[in-house]
């Protein structure tokens, strides 16, 4: 059971910024020095707004370790981090329930809502998380409109929200990635590869899930497919297609009984 990845993301607080885990505190010394807007407003008078050198984290917006019930999930997609867009700011600062269903999401808590995986709750098609995902499945959600619900987009996009979870690699958001050198060190990615390693690979093997590795392979430490585990190469793995006909969606809609 995912219990110690779930206590471990207890531990951290969201009274306020900055929001980082304890345990990671003293690995991020540079990313806290940077500058960290406390509103939407001194985001977009930040030297950060637009600079797309800027490598830190932004510690100022929620960690998302992961995004749906990591303990019912029937699919389960490994990626990197969170990436950055504006909306991001504009989302945690001017949206309340937004802002809760991210903080349900940490601490695993999803009593009121349908859409565990909040990225697919169509109560946020405006903000980029949701543009992201709903387009990289929609492919694989219109199949199992067709197939299952009677070509009701709605239903399939509910269904696949209450059995779709994300696992991040790093929990914090970034422009562009450079924090590659603390995979081995940062307690927050460690415990990742350890659920990784512990619990959805096991499951995977065993056919109980679909695990999708879709980045940075090495770091999961697995090389190639093997059972319900599904491993993007090297070449495939930025893009990393979920589309019906990808090896991805492919296994996604085989878990669903839909061939």
């Amino acid at each position: 059971m995912p219990e110690d990845l779930i206590q471990f993301w207890s531990r951290c607080h969201l009274d306020a910024p900055l929001f980082v885990h304890p345990d990671d505190l003293p690995f991020l010394k540079k990313d806290i020095e940077s500058q960290h807007p406390t509103s939407f407003g001194d985001f977009l008078s930040c030297p950060r707004f637009g600079n797309r050198k800027d490598k830190h984290f932004h510690l100022s917006l929620r960690p998302v370790p992961y995004v749906g019930d990591v303990r019912r999930a029937k699919v389960v997609i490994l990626t990197l981090n969170p990436g950055l867009e504006f909306g991001d700011y504009w989302a945690e600062f001017e949206v309340p329930e937004f802002r809760r269903s991210l903080e349900r999401n940490l601490y695993q808590s999803f009593d009121h809502t349908g859409y565990p995986f909040l990225c697919l709750n169509p109560q946020f098609c405006w903000w980029g998380g949701f543009r992201w995902w709903e387009g990289k499945l929609r492919d694989v959600i219109r199949r199992i409109a067709d197939l299952r619900f009677s070509g009701s987009y709605l239903e399939a996009l509910r269904f696949m929200a209450q059995n779709l979870a994300c696992l991040e690699l790093f929990p914090y958001h970034s422009t562009s990635f450079a924090h590659h050198g603390l995979r081995k060190s940062l307690p927050s990615a460690l415990q990742a590869q350890s659920f990784f390693q512990k619990h959805l690979k096991p499951d995977a093997i065993e056919g109980k899930r679909t695990v999708i590795v879709t980045r940075q392979t090495e770091s999961w430490k697995i090389e190639k497919s093997k059972g319900d585990l599904i491993v993007y190469g090297k070449g495939q793995a930025r893009g990393a297609s979920l589309s019906a006909d990808s090896k991805g969606g492919k296994a996604i809609l085989k878990r669903f009984g839909i061939f």
